[in-house]
């Protein structure tokens, strides 16, 4: 199978609502294992880069870059934008697929089943990560796709503080403007209400309580992982919208 795309992860260490996150144990592994591990079972990316900052603080995960044997780039703290275009451009990466770092069971075969709606699409920006319109996902699986002509008119046009830390921020405020493709999920519909990114600390405590419960580890399938998680949500009471 042809490997086609990067993925690109932002990361860093100064979190506003959750500082150090990226380093915290999620069951034996640091959150920022689970996710390049895991997008190492991808059958189409040829490369994965993590994109932190140049703070001293966020050696730590260069550090872990190299232990992992993934590219690395450190550019701009606050304009994030500017950091991911940077690093596009040094790797020469043409087909990005946007990875957020606090999305710990971030899916091999989800990214598979993007990048693969996108070459399908001639290339136009698809997704597979949020609920957008009629679409629904769930979130912490899935990602998005980019050409990296698309990021640079983006970085080109991106001129507000919120465009420049959120880095595809601009083209869904102005989506009218832009074709936006949703992708393929193995994720059933009445399952797509699912939540599984951190984004605080609790977050992560229940995070780790469902690893525990579910001898979840790196290895396990999404499906495995979606269906677990919808009992676990039912066991607590906590399910929101099965739409």
């Amino acid at each position: 199978m042809q490997k086609i795309a990067s993925a690109i992860i932002q990361a860093r260490m100064n979190s506003t609502r959750f500082p150090r996150k990226m380093i915290k144990k999620l069951g034996n592994e640091k959150v920022i294992e689970w996710v390049i591990k895991r997008l190492k079972k991808s059958k189409k990316l040829n490369q994965i880069i993590l994109a932190t900052s140049t703070r001293y603080e966020d050696k730590k995960l260069i550090e872990i870059a190299k232990q992992n044997e993934i590219s690395f780039f450190t550019g701009s703290e606050k304009n994030v934008l500017k950091r991911y275009y940077d690093a596009a451009k040094k790797f020469k990466v043409k087909n990005i697929v946007r990875i957020c770092a606090d999305n710990p069971f971030i899916s091999s075969s989800e990214v598979d089943l993007l990048i693969g709606t996108f070459i399908n699409n001639n290339r136009k920006f698809s997704f597979n990560h949020r609920s957008f319109q009629k679409f629904k996902y769930a979130d912490g699986f899935g990602a998005e796709i980019i050409a990296f002509e698309d990021l640079e008119a983006i970085y080109k046009k991106a001129f507000l503080k919120k465009h420049k830390e959120h880095i595809t921020l601009y083209l869904w405020e102005n989506y009218k403007n832009y074709e936006l493709t949703p992708a393929k999920t193995e994720i059933p519909k009445n399952k797509r209400y699912l939540r599984a990114d951190i984004d605080n600390e609790k977050d992560l405590i229940m995070l780790n309580d469902f690893v525990k419960k579910f001898s979840i580890n790196i290895d396990t399938k999404t499906k495995d992982i979606v269906n677990y998680l919808h009992k676990y949500k039912v066991s607590k009471n906590i399910i929101i919208n099965t739409v």
